[in-house]
Formats: C-alpha cells, sequence, structure tokens
C-alpha cells in the first residue's frame, strides 16, 4: 500500500489573512453544517467529497498518473470536535498499469471557527499548521453528486471501495 499526501478542503479561499479573525469562536456546529450532507469540489487535486452526516466520507479522485486509470475512488471517516476541529482520513482504489492498487491518504485535521459577523474561517493543523482562510461555503453542493460516476468507476475498474 502507498501513502499519498493529498490537497483537502481547497475551497478556502486566499484572502491575506494569516491571524485567527479577531473576536471568532470555535465553530463546530457552523461546520456541521457546512460539510455534513454535502458535496465538496476540491479545486487543486480534482476530486469530488462526499461529507456523510455519519462520519462516513466518499472520494471521487482524478488521477494525474498517466499509468493509472483516469479515476480513483475510495471512502473513509470523518468527524468535528467540540473545539471545532475536522479531521479525515481516507482510502482510495485504482488501477495502475492494469492492476488494482490502494493508497491511504494521511490524517489531516482542520480547525473552524466563526467570526463576529457569522463567516466561517479554517486552517489546516494536521499535518501542518497554515493560515487562517474565509471558507467559500457556496462551493459545496446538497447531496451526494459524485455518487453515480464514482459507483461507475468503480465498477469498471472491477474494486469495492
Amino acid at each position: 500500500m502507498r501513502t499519498l499526501l493529498l490537497a483537502t478542503s481547497m475551497v478556502l479561499v486566499a484572502t491575506g489573512v494569516v491571524a485567527k479573525p479577531k473576536g471568532s469562536k470555535p465553530a463546530p456546529n457552523e461546520a456541521v453544517a457546512v460539510f455534513a450532507g454535502h458535496t465538496e469540489t476540491w479545486e487543486t487535486g480534482n476530486a469530488q467529497v462526499y461529507w456523510s452526516p455519519n462520519g462516513e466520507i466518499l472520494v471521487l479522485w482524478t488521477n494525474r498518473d498517466k499509468n493509472a486509470a483516469k479515476y480513483s475512488v475510495g471512502r473513509g471517516k470523518w468527524s468535528i470536535n467540540k473545539r471545532g476541529q475536522r479531521c479525515h482520513d481516507w482510502t482510495a482504489k485504482t488501477l495502475v498499469n492494469g492492476k488494482a492498487q490502494e493508497f491511504s491518504a494521511k490524517k489531516r485535521c482542520l480547525s473552524f471557527v466563526v467570526d463576529p459577523e457569522g463567516g466561517l474561517w479554517a486552517r489546516e493543523t494536521k499535518p501542518t499548521r497554515g493560515d487562517w482562510h474565509r471558507v467559500n461555503v457556496k462551493k459545496f453542493v446538497k447531496g451526494d453528486t459524485a455518487k453515480r460516476q464514482r459507483d461507475s468507476e468503480a465498477k469498471r475498474m472491477g474494486v469495492s471501495y
């Protein structure tokens, strides 16, 4: 099994802000409302990620490796604690040179806060600590919009996820 370090939550919009917004508070409920039951499209990495309300994460990833199938399909777990920290990890399967391969994404965590005006902010906390960015909640679509394609790709490759 190989391990990939994959970009996550790329819907965060850079605003030049590095410090935590003044007057912000942990936002576990606000973050759950944005993620649970919604599909997020990662701008970098070309992934569609469904954050199931039951804590499952389902992934359709566009591969960049010329020897791999066009897509990887995966599943894993996610959770948000009372401090507003969301962590997730997942395992994906694809074909490389016609053979099934499994890849594990490293555990990643982000902290979420809400500013006094109600804006949701995040920063990566694991494996590295990043800058605070405002979350573009308009990038989340209700429902599992990639399910049909993810299931079709898994069937075409002969892998389960």
